[in-house]
């Protein structure tokens, strides 16, 4: 995981400020204040929902937004598994219980945009998406991963190591998986009891069954006679069908028949009835047809006061569309006369406001101008101030130098002095012991041949080197002179630093000289262009008065022009209206008789139907009467009621042979079913035997499984993780404090720590301040190799309590972190330090923060 940005808007110090950062080491600085833990508790909120100490979540009181703010929102740019991605956090203030408490939404977006996931009502959704897309599965949940591994809040790294024994076992068992094999332990003792209590159960249900073997013998003895008798009944029943089968069907022929019969006499009643009806629609015809001719002749009469009337309401409706025309162009007329009077007072106005604002902004960039030339001079002397002293820096920073250089050299001349008396003393033995070898051959017999030439060479060469060293005792010459040049140095050293320190000033003056001098010129600029705009403006209003009243005496020109065509509307209109009611008679006469007299030719074809329709039902009706008469001959009642008597005769004999065949079946199925049952149980009752033979064997393997692994598993893993990453941090702290010579020592039953050394070991709350920093440092770093699955860590303040030469030690550690495990599994993605300690200068990408003077945080 990446995170290549941060935006924030009214967050704590923040009003809208952008961070953008990069892969690998990225140093967050700035002066006290200026906002840099602030970025762990944004990151935290939008990424792991993991909301500082101090304002938990559903407690959360206003804090975390800007000082009289209601809403803020956190951004934040991820790149993670190849793929881009934006969350967004807004958060918002309300009143509660007379308190202002925090609310806040997250939402998951992708690179073009579509929201993925939002957190509204399904907090606890989310972040499994979050997971899923971002962060990656952890056994813990991800504000517990946040605040103990990945983004440990500022003062808070030695916490885990000063709680009491059974906090850090909660903590560390969670963390690092071990509470996973305390849970397995139990539910493995739970599978234990259960497969118990499965082989007693088992045992139990073998004791029911017993019998069940000499039960299916009796039960398959006894369907062997049911099945004989069976076989007697069934031929009785098939006897009786096949005779109730032969009267059947002759039974069946007659009453088809018969049926046929009384469907025929029906179907010529039917034809009958339709010869009748015919024979009165045709009637009906024949005077419709009349009525009808009748009608025609009448329409010719009325037909002139119909054209009359049709004319007439004809040219009444274009003259009322006409009066329409007039009322719209009259009602328009008065509408662009009301625009015309609103729209002149509105640019009035506008023009009046704008000649006012510029007034005034003319006035204050008067003022403002004026205001640049005292701060533009003050600029200017402060710059010259800051050359005189970064000469005179330069002069005393020589003279350090020079001084260092003397001093150096007055050191290697007392040195070299210090040589020469330690050769006199040498020099002086030597002399002696020649004093001693001249006494000796004095007075021994031993006479050497060349002591002569040797005594001669030795007193010329003794000689030359105690004239030129003046005799014993001489006294250094360079020790006063080293004293007074360190003297010289330190006095250079002092001058230098207040001239550094006086730089200093200087430039934090200029910054604040120039910072107001640069807000008086961005104010001139936004007065300038409001000035602009508002000459624009007044300009644009003239214009848009012009373009009215030229608007306006062009369509009310042409409206007035339109209406003096209308002016005797209104009387044509009246005598067209008493024209059409002259007429309206003639129309209404014209119109009843217009329909009757158009039916003339359809009641012609309607009469012409009707006479065929009957003679074709005369034919079918005489050919069905003579079908009649041959069924009739055919078929005789007596013959149909005596089969009818012997069928029923012979239909109850074969019932009463099938319910007896129907009752000795169901008692063979249901012998058949219980020697089945029975069958079934003899075959559980043998899966039972070795069921519970087997059961009871898987019982006391797993409970001796159990006693001898399971149950001391979780100890014995736990102590594994935590020794392997005892000696990975303990190699961590040997490099962050090697002067220290001391080894770090994380317990795997307690989690407590300790450092081994020659003089002993200190413990826990016994470690110093910096210590205790040293060691929770090298922990989380492991920590963060090998359980962050995001691959990402923040490191807020981490050199607090350490001194010079540990924090030199540290920031080389971090930025060589790659080389220190020997596999080619980076450590991290991206790493966060929150320093403003000058070790992590150059250890990778800077991001510096300023507090302006307004109070707001700004990236530089």
């Amino acid at each position: 995981m990446i995170i290549t940005a941060v935006r924030l808007q009214n967050i704590k110090s923040y009003i809208d400020a952008e961070l953008q950062f990069i892969r690998g080491i990225n140093v967050i600085a700035g002066a006290n204040g200026t906002g840099k833990s602030t970025i762990i508790e944004a990151v935290g909120l939008a990424l792991f929902g993991a909301w500082p100490k101090k304002l938990m979540d559903g407690k959360a009181y206003a804090g975390l937004l800007r000082n009289g703010e209601k809403e803020g929102s956190i951004e934040v740019d991820v790149q993670a598994r190849g793929r881009d991605f934006r969350v967004l956090c807004n958060i918002g203030s309300r009143r509660q219980g007379g308190r202002e408490k925090l609310s806040y939404e997250r939402r998951l977006f992708d690179a073009k945009g579509t929201e993925i996931s939002s957190s509204a009502g399904r907090k606890e959704d989310f972040q499994e998406d979050m997971r899923e897309h971002i962060i990656g599965a952890s056994r813990i949940d991800d504000d517990e991963l946040f605040r103990n591994i990945v983004g440990t809040e500022q003062g808070a790294f030695d916490d885990p190591f000063t709680q009491q024994e059974k906090e850090r076992r909660t903590l560390f068992e969670k963390i690092l998986g071990i509470e996973d094999f305390q849970h397995f332990e139990k539910q493995f003792w739970a599978l234990v009891r259960a497969q118990r209590d499965e082989a007693d159960t088992l045992g139990i249900r073998v004791e029911e069954r017993a019998g069940v073997v000499e039960k299916q013998v009796e039960a398959e003895k006894l369907l062997g006679e049911f099945v004989e008798q069976l076989a007697s009944v069934q031929n009785d029943a098939e006897a009786a069908a096949v005779e109730e089968k032969a009267l059947q069907e002759k039974l069946e022929k007659l009453t088809a028949q018969r049926e046929a019969l009384a469907k025929q006499r029906h179907e010529v009643q039917l034809l009958k009835d339709r010869r009748k009806s015919q024979s009165s629609a045709l009637k009906n015809a024949e005077a419709l047809l009349q009525e009808a001719r009748e009608a025609a002749e009448e329409l010719e009469s009325v037909r002139p006061g119909y054209d009359a009337f049709i004319a007439a309401d004809r040219e009444l409706s274009v003259l009322r569309a006409s009066a329409k025309r007039r009322d719209v162009a009259q009602d328009t007329l008065n509408a662009l006369q009301k625009k015309f009077d609103e729209g002149k007072i509105r640019l009035q106005s506008r023009r009046e406001y704008a000649e006012a604002q510029l007034k005034e902004t003319a006035e204050k960039l008067e003022k403002t101008e004026a205001d640049c030339a005292p701060l533009e001079k003050e600029i200017e002397t402060l710059l010259e101030e800051y050359r005189a002293i970064e000469k005179e820096k330069v002069r005393l920073e020589d003279r350090v130098a020079a001084t260092a250089e003397a001093r150096s050299f007055v050191d290697e001349m007392h040195g070299a002095q210090q040589t020469l008396e330690n050769l006199g003393e040498n020099m002086q033995k030597l002399h002696n012991s020649f004093t001693q070898l001249q006494e000796y051959q004095r007075n021994s017999d031993v006479k050497l041949n060349f002591f002569a030439e040797l005594e001669s060479t030795s007193e010329q060469f003794f000689g030359k080197y105690l004239e030129t060293q003046g005799g014993e005792g001489a006294r250094s010459p360079f020790a006063e002179l080293r004293k007074r040049a360190n003297q010289e140095e330190e006095s250079a050293r002092r001058e230098a630093s207040r001239a550094t320190e006086a730089l200093g000033t200087k430039r934090e003056q200029g910054k604040s000289a120039r910072s107001r001098l640069d807000d008086r010129k961005a104010e001139i600029e936004a007065l300038q262009k409001s000035r602009t705009a508002l000459e624009k403006e007044i300009l644009s209003v003239a214009r848009e008065l012009k373009a009215l009243e030229e608007d306006w005496n062009l369509q009310s020109g042409k409206l007035q022009e339109s209406l003096l065509g209308f002016t005797t509307l209104d009387e044509d209109i009246a005598a067209l209206e008493k024209q059409l009611e002259s007429n309206r008679e003639a129309h209404t006469r014209f119109l009843s008789l217009q329909n009757l007299a158009s039916a003339v030719g359809e009641r012609t074809k309607q009469c012409e139907a009707a006479q065929e329709a009957e003679k074709e039902t005369d034919a079918t009706l005489t050919a069905a009467e003579k079908e009649l008469t041959k069924q009739e001959k055919a078929f005789t009642e007596k013959d149909y009621l005596e089969t009818k008597a012997q069928w029923e005769v012979a239909l109850a004999l074969e019932r009463k042979a099938s319910g007896l065949l129907a009752e000795w079946k169901t008692r063979v199925s249901t012998q058949e079913e219980a020697v089945r049952v029975l069958g079934k149980d003899r075959k559980e009752y043998e899966k039972l035997l070795k069921s519970a033979s087997r059961s009871s064997t898987e019982a006391d393997f797993m409970q001796n499984v159990h006693n001898a692994v399971v149950r001391e598993l979780a100890r014995h893993v736990g102590a594994s993780i935590v020794t392997a990453l005892s000696a990975f941090a303990a190699d961590l702290y040997q490099r962050i404090a090697p002067e220290q010579g001391m080894t770090l020592v994380w317990d795997a039953q307690s989690y407590a720590v300790e450092l081994r050394g020659e003089a002993g070991r200190v413990r826990g709350r016994e470690l110093s301040g910096g210590q205790l920093m040293g060691v929770s440092l090298a922990v989380k770093l492991a920590l963060i190799k090998w359980y962050a699955q995001c691959r990402v860590g923040f490191l807020d303040e981490p050199t607090t309590h350490l001194d010079r030469e540990t924090r030199r030690h540290l920031a080389d550690v971090i930025q060589h972190l790659e080389q220190l495990t020997g596999d080619s599994d980076p450590w991290f993605d991206q790493l966060f330090i929150i320093s403003h300690e000058e070790s992590f200068a150059g250890a990778g990408h800077l991001v510096e923060l300023i507090r302006e003077p307004s109070g707001a945080s700004q990236v530089v």
